[in-house]
């Protein structure tokens, strides 16, 4: 049932591929915001304070609500006053880091379904926020010092937690010091007119190339290769991503970079079963904000350090079809659990490829209905088998050695510059994997898959670089019946 409710969501975010998902999180978004209003009217008492009317939402019993999220939405007053979870977030603030307590207060906004914040500081000042927003999101204030000017830079956002997709929604605004008062800082992004949302547009783009499940996404002069795990690809239509999104500035947090405070942006990829992301990390160049880095995330709800490879599980690197005599077998080559990156990333040397699927891997037989007949993890085979690398998909060569009538087949692994180190497989009449050969070398480094020389006594040849004569040499293996195996001739 999950799975068809997946499929479902999918289908309706990428139908127009961005503009239907735009479409969606507005109306949401303003339908929950009129629901907080609408209970709001029902239950607010004023008082006056020095800026105005303080409001406050008081239950049967007078006493102020507080508690979950939602609760907020119908709360208007000071943070620091508000009877629920977060009240210690806003309690005892400095956010200038001039030694007094600054306060953040919260009243209705002009229309229906927003609100409007100002900070007040203990010094006087107040940042009295140029937009209204709505008021289904919660407030987050920070002080931190991220132009380098020596003045605390007040970073004010909304998160949007009780929505079922919180990644699509966020505002933010930052403001500097400038004498006496605080101005509203240009960002590298493109604000909204409702609101202070702040998005960035994004290209995606997918990459058919062999059976590599592939999406290129692009944003602000920054390019990645982003790999998707085969159910999402074959399932969820991201095999037709080809589209541009603005994607929104949902959440931020401070990064301490070798003693200067940065600011990191997060920002969505695809769709809300996606956990992959790009933060965004700023830098502040002749009076204007710019991004500095782009960090690669996999799990978005982290505040991270620093760039990393995409996490990968369930890929399908391989697919072949092998004709037998009970019907159509497949076996295919699966990545369990490992990381995607270019040579760039993990730096030149033995077994690194322009392309890296770096991991634990299995193979598996199906029948052409699906139904797994047979796993075999690698690890077992390959003494590097918890950690293999392959450069992307490949042909998985077939033939028959033993000439017993079941399909066998090679998967090698790095063993030098010269040379791949593999295993002989098969597939017996029953849909199993077998082991027929192991720790096979052969001058064969950029072939992860090859058809050896055979012979008519089910004999085969493989050749190595021998460094003694400085040529390759011819290595046979014979079949040894009783142990239905291969060994290296004496």
């Amino acid at each position: 049932m999950r799975n068809v409710v997946f499929l479902i969501m999918a289908l309706v975010v990428l139908s127009g591929c961005g503009a239907k998902e735009a479409d969606i999180s507005e109306e949401t978004h303003t339908e929950n915001a009129e629901q907080a209003v609408v209970v709001a009217d029902d239950s607010q008492e004023n008082e006056e304070d020095e800026y105005g009317e303080e409001e406050t939402v008081e239950s049967e019993d007078g006493e102020q609500q507080g508690g979950f999220l939602p609760d907020h939405w119908n709360y208007f007053g000071y943070e620091d006053e508000w009877n629920g979870e977060s009240v210690q977030d806003f309690t005892n603030q400095d956010y200038d880091n001039d030694g007094i307590t600054d306060r953040v207060y919260r009243e209705q906004g002009v229309d229906m379904g927003f609100c409007h914040y100002r900070i007040e500081m203990g010094n006087g000042i107040v940042i009295d926020m140029d937009k209204d927003v709505y008021g289904t999101g919660f407030p987050h204030v920070k002080g931190a010092d991220i132009n380098g000017d020596g003045e605390n830079e007040i970073i004010f956002s909304l998160t949007y937690d009780t929505s079922t997709d919180m990644r699509s929604f966020g505002d933010m605004e930052i403001y500097e010091k400038h004498g006496n008062s605080y101005e509203k800082a240009k960002l590298p992004f493109e604000e909204s007119e409702e609101g202070c949302e702040q998005t960035i547009p994004v290209r995606y783009e997918a990459v058919h190339e062999m059976n590599e499940n592939l999406i290129k996404v692009s944003v602000d002069g920054y390019e990645t290769l982003v790999p998707i795990n085969t159910y999402q690809w074959d399932n969820l239509s991201y095999s037709g991503y080809d589209c541009e999104m603005n994607c929104t500035v949902w959440d931020n947090y401070i990064f301490d970079h070798n003693g200067e405070e940065k600011l990191v942006c997060k920002i969505r990829l695809f769709d809300k079963w996606s956990w992959y992301g790009l933060f965004a990390v700023l830098g502040y160049e002749n009076g204007e904000y710019k991004v500095d880095e782009w960090w690669r995330v996999n799990d978005e709800f982290g505040d991270i350090t620093g760039d990393s490879p995409w996490e990968l599980y369930s890929y399908r690197l391989c697919r072949k079809e092998l004709e037998t005599e009970n019907g159509i077998y497949i076996v295919e080559l699966w990545l369990d659990k490992g990381i995607y990156g270019n040579i760039e990333e993990f730096g030149a040397g033995g077994g690194i490829y322009e392309e890296n699927y770096i991991g634990q891997y299995y193979l598996a037989v199906t029948n052409e209905n699906g139904e797994v007949l047979s796993k075999r993890e690698l690890e077992q085979d390959f003494e590097d088998g918890g950690k293999m690398n392959f450069p992307g998909s490949f042909e998985i060569v077939v033939a028959d050695y033993n000439q017993d009538g079941c399909p066998d087949f090679t998967i090698g692994s790095y063993l030098s510059s010269t040379a791949n180190l593999y295993a002989l497989y098969t597939v017996w009449d029953d849909g199993k994997i077998g082991l027929l050969g192991k720790d096979i070398p052969n001058s064969s480094p950029s072939d992860f898959s090859i058809a050896f020389e055979t012979r008519a006594d089910k004999s085969f040849c493989g050749s190595i670089y021998d460094n003694t004569v400085g040529e390759d040499r011819t290595v046979v293996y014979v079949w040894e019946d009783t142990q239905k195996k291969y060994v290296e001739s004496e």
